[in-house]
């Protein structure tokens, strides 16, 4: 018998805890020379896609502590690829923004990633791609609204 198909969700959610897993051990293994983590192309990507946030905001999105991101943004920022700036909403929480030197790294991330990305892209149709991307939304949005609220 199929287990997928015996047990399709939790079949899902072990697949895409490996894949999470197989892809963070990739990318650790991808930009070690530049000196990046994955968490790291995570909160590059998160910033340029959104535009500057506070560490609460990124926290919450990722569904981690503050204080987990706070370390995260030290780390970035002491090598120039944020930027803490005023935030006019709130005194007390600046806001993250990358910098010209974050915007470099981020397209270097990307180029390193390329080849990665070409060849997994012969695995699937651009149509099987986004039914996959599409089922994956469902199931996240259906957890965001069901998780409890830290």
């Amino acid at each position: 018998m199929n287990v997928a198909r015996a047990k399709p969700i939790p079949s899902v959610i072990n697949e895409v805890r490996r894949l999470s897993h197989l892809l963070a051990v990739i990318g650790d293994r991808i930009h070690a020379e530049q000196g990046l983590t994955t968490a790291m192309r995570e909160l590059l990507v998160s910033l340029a896609e959104t535009g500057p946030a506070t560490v609460a905001d990124v926290g919450r999105s990722r569904g981690v502590s503050r204080q987990n991101i706070q370390i995260l943004v030290y780390r970035m920022e002491e090598q120039g690829l944020i930027a803490l700036v005023d935030n006019p909403r709130h005194r007390r929480s600046p806001l993250i923004e990358l910098t010209d030197k974050g915007m470099a790294a981020l397209r270097a991330v990307e180029a390193r990633e390329a080849p990665l990305g070409a060849e997994l892209a012969k695995a699937l149709t651009p149509e099987e791609a986004n039914q996959v991307v599409m089922a994956l939304h469902a199931l996240r949005t259906r957890l965001e609204a069901a998780a409890p609220k830290a």
